[in-house]
C-alpha cells in the first residue's frame, strides 16, 4: 500500500576567485580598497568604525532546519500532496536554478563570499589599525573574523565541494583564467588555516575567550574553531571526498585533539535530568536554551532561536497547532535499538519498499509491542502510538496515531502526520500557544566531537586501539562511541568488532544520537549511500487501535532525489556562467545542468 562524563573526569586529571558571488555581491567582490571608493585608512583609525565592520564580517549564514528532515530518510512532509516545492524534490525534478529550496539552509553561496570579501578586508587592515585598540581587543577580533571565514569556506565546500578560496582582497586587473578550482581537500586545508591562526587570540575576556560566559550567541570562540575543524576532517576521509589529500591520521589528529580541547575547557555532555520536563537527560537538553549559565556544557555553537514545533511540528491535538511539518519515518524508526541488548530489531528487508522487515529476534524486539523497550532516545525524540502525551500525567491521555484517532493518519491534511509519528525532540509536552517553551537546534555541540573521533579513529587504528590525543592522555573509538551511549543509557559497544562491524554499528549510532538536528541529509551524502536510503521511504499505519492495534508497514511512492547527481549541490546556473566567461571552464558539479 503506497502513499505520496568518564572520560571528562579523566581529562580534567591530565590536565580562487572572487567573481563566483551572487549577481549582486560579484561586483563588489572585485572592488577593492585601492580603486579610489573607499577610504579604509579612515574606518581603521576610529574605533567604534573597526567595530562596526567587524561586526559586519559575523553571521551565522546557514542554521539547521528542521525541513531537513523531510528530505533526507529521516522523514517526510505532511504536505507532500501540496506543496509543489516538496513534490518536485521527492519527483527529482529540481534543476539548478530551483536547488534554492533546498532545506540546509538554502543557497548560501552569495552571502558566505560578499562575507568572505569583508573578512579579507579587515584582516587585510586590522593589524595596521591606527585607533590605539586595546591590543587583546583588536587581536581578539582578528581572530574570530578568521574563524568565522574559515567557517564560511567550510558551509561552502560541504555543499559545493571544490569552491573558490581567496584570502586577499582582489584588485580589479586580476586575472581570473588563471583560477584553477581547487580539490574540497584544499579547502578543508584552507579552513584548518584559518582556524589555526584563530586559535593563537589571546584567551581574555576581551580577547578571544574558551568562557561562553564571556560571549554572547552567535559568536565563534576556540571551541568552534575545533568544532568546525573535526566536522571538516571527517567529512573530508569520508567515501565521497577521501583523495588522500587529508590522510586518515592526520582526520584523528585533528577530531582527538578538538575533542581534548573542548573537554580540558569545561565542556561536557548534558546529564542533568527534570522528569516533570523531560523523560531524560538526552530529552531535556534539547529545551536547554540558557547556555553555561543554564547548566549546558555541551553546545559549542548555537545557530536560531527557540523553536515553535508545537506549532510548526506538531500533534494535532495541540491547540491553534498549523502543521505536522516533518513527521519521522519508519524507517528511522527502525534504527532505534533495544536497550537491553543493545542490538538493532531490524536487520534489513526481504522488499525493496522495506516494508517487509527481517527482524532481529535476538534483539528482543516483539511485533506486537513494536514500540517498547527501545532505545530511550526513541522516546525523547519521536511521539508515537501509545506515547505518553503530558509528562505531569503519565497514567493519562496517550497519543493516538491509530486509524480514527486523535493523531491518526490522514491523506491531504497537513495537520495530520503521513507517516504515523511526530517529532518530540525539542517539544516541550506543555507547549503552545502563549507558552511555547520549545527548545532549540545546535550548530555543534560536544556529542558530534565524540562521534567524528570514533569515525575517523576507527578508519585509522581501528575500533579497540587507544589514540594519544594528548600527552598522558588516549582514547579508543569504542570508548568515545560508548561515552555517547551512557549518556543515553544503552550498553557499551562491544569490544572486538572489525573496522567495517564498528562501521555499520557507528553509522547507526550517529543517526540516532543526531537525529532531526540536520546533519543526516550530508551523513548519508559523504557516505555515498544516498541511493540507498532516499528512496523507499516508509510509514506506519495501525488499526485496530481501540482494542488490539495491528501494525501495517507502508511505502511511499519511491523519491527518485537519490542519484549520485544529488550526492553535491550544484551552484547556481548565474554563477556557473559568470565562470564560464570569465575562466573558459565549466564549474558545475556532476549530473547538473549549465
Amino acid at each position: 500500500m503506497k502513499k505520496f562524563s568518564y572520560i571528562q573526569s579523566n581529562i580534567k586529571r591530565i590536565a580562487v576567485v572572487a567573481m563566483m558571488l551572487s549577481a549582486a555581491a560579484c561586483s563588489k567582490m572585485l572592488d577593492s580598497e585601492d580603486d579610489g571608493r573607499t577610504e579604509y585608512s579612515v574606518i581603521f583609525s576610529n574605533r567604534n568604525k573597526i567595530t562596526t565592520f567587524y561586526t559586519s564580517c559575523l553571521s551565522t549564514l546557514v542554521a539547521p532546519n528542521l525541513t531537513s528532515v523531510s528530505f533526507c530518510d529521516e522523514g517526510v512532509n505532511a504536505s507532500l500532496y501540496k506543496d509543489n516545492n516538496i513534490i518536485r524534490w521527492y519527483s527529482g525534478l529540481i534543476t539548478t536554478s530551483e536547488h534554492g529550496i533546498n532545506p540546509w539552509g538554502g543557497d548560501p553561496w552569495g552571502s558566505a563570499y560578499s562575507l568572505i570579501r569583508k573578512s579579507n578586508i579587515f584582516l587585510a587592515h586590522i593589524d595596521n589599525e591606527t585607533s590605539q585598540m586595546n591590543i587583546d581587543q583588536r587581536n581578539g577580533m582578528k581572530a574570530e573574523v578568521l574563524a568565522y571565514r574559515g567557517y564560511y569556506f567550510w558551509q561552502l565546500a560541504k555543499r559545493f565541494g571544490g569552491v573558490p578560496v581567496f584570502t586577499e582582497p582582489l584588485l580589479p586587473s586580476h586575472d581570473f583564467s588563471q583560477n584553477v578550482r581547487p580539490t574540497f581537500g584544499d579547502v578543508v586545508r584552507r579552513v584548518i588555516a584559518d582556524c589555526e591562526e584563530a586559535l593563537k587570540g589571546p584567551d581574555t575576556p576581551i580577547g578571544f575567550p574558551w568562557e561562553w560566559s564571556q560571549r554572547t550567541e552567535g559568536h565563534i570562540n576556540p571551541a568552534t574553531c575545533h568544532a568546525i575543524m573535526s566536522e571538516a576532517v571527517t567529512y573530508a576521509v569520508s567515501p565521497l571526498w577521501y583523495d588522500g589529500n587529508i590522510s586518515r591520521e592526520y582526520a584523528t589528529e585533528i577530531t582527538g585533539r578538538a575533542l581534548y580541547e573542548c573537554l580540558s575547557h569545561g565542556y561536557e555532555l548534558f546529564e542533568t535530568e527534570n522528569l516533570s520536563i523531560a523523560q531524560n537527560a538526552y530529552a531535556l537538553y534539547f529545551l536547554t536554551m540558557e547556555g553555561w549559565n543554564g547548566g549546558d556544557r555541551e553546545t559549542i555553537f548555537r545557530v536560531g532561536g527557540q523553536l515553535r514545533v508545537w506549532a510548526d511540528n506538531g500533534l494535532p491535538s495541540t491547540a491553534q497547532q498549523s502543521s505536522a511539518g516533518s513527521c519521522p519515518s519508519q524507517n528511522i524508526v527502525d534504527c532505534y535499538e533495544m536497550k537491553t541488548t543493545g542490538l538493532p530489531p531490524v536487520l534489513g528487508y526481504t522488499d525493496r519498499e522495506k516494508t517487509i522487515p527481517s527482524i532481529n529476534y535476538a534483539s528482543g524486539y516483539d511485533l506486537d509491542h513494536p514500540y517498547a523497550g527501545r532505545d530511550p532516545r526513541f522516546d525523547a525524540s519521536i511521539y508515537y502510538n501509545g506515547a505518553v502525551r503530558f509528562l505531569n500525567a503519565p497514567a493519562g491521555q496517550k497519543v493516538e496515531t491509530f486509524e480514527g484517532g486523535m493523531e491518526g493518519i490522514r491523506n491531504n491534511d497537513n495537520r495530520y502526520s503521513p507517516t504515523g509519528y511526530y517529532l518530540r525532540k525539542y517539544n516541550h509536552w506543555d507547549s503552545r500557544q502563549g507558552s511555547s517553551m520549545d527548545g532549540a537546534m545546535r550548530m555543534f555541540r560536544l556529542a558530534e566531537l565524540y562521534l567524528n573521533f570514533a569515525e575517523t579513529a576507527n578508519r585509522s587504528h581501528g575500533p579497540d586501539v587507544p589514540v594519544s590525543i594528548n600527552p598522558g592522555f588516549s582514547i579508543s573509538a569504542r570508548d568515545a562511541v560508548n561515552a555517547i551511549r551512557r549518556r543515553a543509557g544503552m550498553p557499551d559497544f562491544p569490544a572486538g568488532m572489525t573496522a567495517d562491524e564498528f562501521e555499520t554499528k557507528y553509522r547507526n549510532e550517529r543517526t540516532v544520537e543526531l537525529a532531526f538536528e540536520g546533519h543526516r541529509g550530508f551523513d548519508v551524502r559523504r557516505w555515498k549511500i544516498l541511493n540507498e536510503t532516499d528512496g523507499h521511504i516508509t510509514g506506519m499505519k495501525i488499526t485496530g487501535g481501540g482494542g488490539t492495534p495491528i501494525y501495517e508497514r507502508f511505502a511511499f511512492e519511491e523519491r527518485k532525489c537519490n542519484t549520485d547527481k544529488y550526492l553535491i549541490f550544484p551552484i547556481n546556473l548565474t554563477e556557473v556562467r559568470k565562470i564560464l566567461l570569465q575562466t573558459g571552464n565549466n564549474w558545475q558539479n556532476q549530473g547538473w545542468d549549465y
